[in-house]
């Protein structure tokens, strides 16, 4: 395996990490958001 093989092999793995911390992001962020919307709408129809 020379350095090349390496490097490419190493960024390989950056990429398809990256993109799945992304789509994990992604999907986390969505569901605070629809939580957050349920509990303000909640607390302003309290108030």
């Amino acid at each position: 395996m020379g350095f090349s093989e390496n490097t490419f092999y190493l960024i390989d793995c950056f990429m398809t990490f990256y993109k799945t911390a992304c789509f994990f992001n992604i999907i986390v962020f969505h569901t605070i958001q629809s939580i957050f919307d349920k509990v303000t709408s909640l607390a302003v129809n309290f108030l």
